[in-house]
């Protein structure tokens, strides 16, 4: 378990927990629980979670477990009871292009959304090109961090509050174009192309209550009470 009390590293700047800091955490408690070697890496290609980021606590407790299936390898992790699955498989890379690594087996995580997504439509709101950023996008094995995916799309649609799935498909090389569309739910990035990154947001349901602190009036009263 890990416990974090709440501070301004941990909030965007709408006050809300910050989806970027939250997945990264994640993220990291994921590797831990992975084999990696110097010539493989174990690459996200699917992220789903309900975390109503608009509710805010003084502390974030995270409680995280680990299955294995064949070369996969999916985490699950409790944020103060919210659940967060992320998916990963193996790869190589050469010249910035991801290979898989196979393995025949039929013991696999559930992939129907991972499969689904990569075809995902949507009616599209707008269109734009991103251009890709070594220094800001890139991980240190050069590959677009997964979490920096989800912080293009957010600074298009802003913060996804009450939870997403969203699926990774390919690399592409620093200074690039990525081409986007989207519209307030749905967000997808493609490359010569082929798609790259494909994501869906879920909406706040009409029993959600929006009277509770933001983030910023939490962590006043937790400094200066």
């Amino acid at each position: 378990m890990k416990k974090f009390d709440l501070s301004l590293p941990h909030l965007c700047h709408s006050g809300y927990i910050d989806e970027v800091w939250l997945l990264k955490t994640c993220g990291d408690i994921h590797w831990s629980y992975c084999n990696i070697s110097d010539n493989l890496y174990q690459s996200f290609i699917f992220l789903s979670h309900n975390i109503n980021l608009t509710q805010i606590t003084k502390t974030i407790e995270i409680f995280s477990s680990a299955e294995f299936y064949s070369n996969y390898v999916e985490s699950n992790h409790l944020v103060n009871g919210q659940p967060l699955k992320l998916i990963s498989v193996p790869v190589e890379m050469e010249n910035y292009k991801l290979k898989r690594i196979k393995k025949e087996s039929s013991n696999r995580p559930d992939l129907s959304k991972f499969r689904s997504m990569k075809n995902l439509k949507f009616k599209v709101e707008f269109e734009d090109h991103y251009k890709t950023n070594q220094y800001r996008d890139y991980n240190a094995v050069e590959i677009l961090y997964f979490a920096n995916f989800i912080r293009i799309e957010n600074e298009y649609l802003g913060a996804a509050k009450y939870g997403r799935e969203s699926s990774f498909y390919q690399n592409v090389q620093p200074n690039n174009f990525i081409f986007c569309q989207g519209n307030a739910n749905n967000f997808k990035m493609e490359y010569e192309n082929k798609i790259m990154f494909s994501s869906t947001r879920k909406v706040q349901l009409k029993t959600d209550q929006e009277d509770h602190l933001s983030g910023r009036q939490v962590l006043a009263q937790h400094l200066y009470t």
